[in-house]
């Protein structure tokens, strides 16, 4: 009897060892097979990033592209080319524009008869992004530009405001932007009167004030806003 029992005790230890290693072996498995699943997403994340960046960089480029009505003439009245629904920090990232002929508006632009729909006849140096005078849009200002008239550039897009690269245009379309006859872009006397007239249009403000809408676009609090004023 006594031997049954050491028998069954050993024979209970037995199972139990077996049952921990199985619970173990499982437990294992399933850590092992969380950590390789996140190690994975990790490097897919990763790798998507960098795919994404690198497309940026390559395919969204340094050129905005711009399909319009609007001659040489309106850009200078209106202080650049506009008016546009884009993404500004995108339209700050561009060292080019390439204004290509629209033909949607032609019965208010009448000029530039002999550039063809799609072709493009400028080609500006980007220095700024400002607001158009309804605030709803953008203006692309411009220093210096060049006249060309380059047919089948403009590529199609319903948005009328598309990216590309300088070399896409260079091997594409044979634009040599170095070999362009640049010019300064004047500053129209309108444009000269509304910003004057924006200037005049500030109002005074008081010391509390002026701490006040500092603080708002700082997102800090007025508190810590000192202002001195050297007379």
């Amino acid at each position: 009897m006594e031997l049954h029992d050491e028998w069954y005790a050993k024979y209970e230890r037995g199972c139990v060892y077996v049952e921990c290693r199985v619970n173990c072996y499982y437990y294992n498995k399933f850590i092992y097979k969380f950590i390789y699943k996140f190690i994975f997403i990790l490097f897919k994340v990763i790798f998507v990033s960098v795919e994404f960046l690198i497309y940026e960089v390559k395919f969204m480029g340094n050129v905005v592209m711009v399909f319009t009505s609007k001659p040489l003439e309106t850009m200078i009245q209106e202080g650049g080319s506009g008016y546009w629904s884009a993404n500004r920090k995108r339209l700050e990232k561009c060292e080019y524009l390439i204004a290509t002929k629209s033909n949607t508006l032609r019965e208010h632009f009448p000029s530039n008869k002999d550039i063809k729909q799609g072709s493009a006849f400028l080609v500006g140096k980007v220095t700024n992004i400002t607001d158009s005078p309804a605030g709803d849009r953008l203006v692309i200002q411009l220093s210096e530009y060049a006249e060309i008239n380059q047919p089948n550039v403009w590529t199609g897009n319903r948005n009328p405001v598309a990216y590309t690269t300088t070399k896409a245009l260079t091997e594409t379309h044979g634009l040599d932007f170095s070999s362009l006859e640049w010019q300064e872009f004047p500053v129209s006397a309108d444009v000269l009167t509304t910003n004057h007239e924006a200037v005049s249009e500030v109002k005074g403000l008081t010391i509390e004030e002026a701490k006040t809408g500092l603080a708002k676009t700082l997102g800090i609090s007025a508190d810590c806003i000192e202002i001195t004023i050297k007379a």
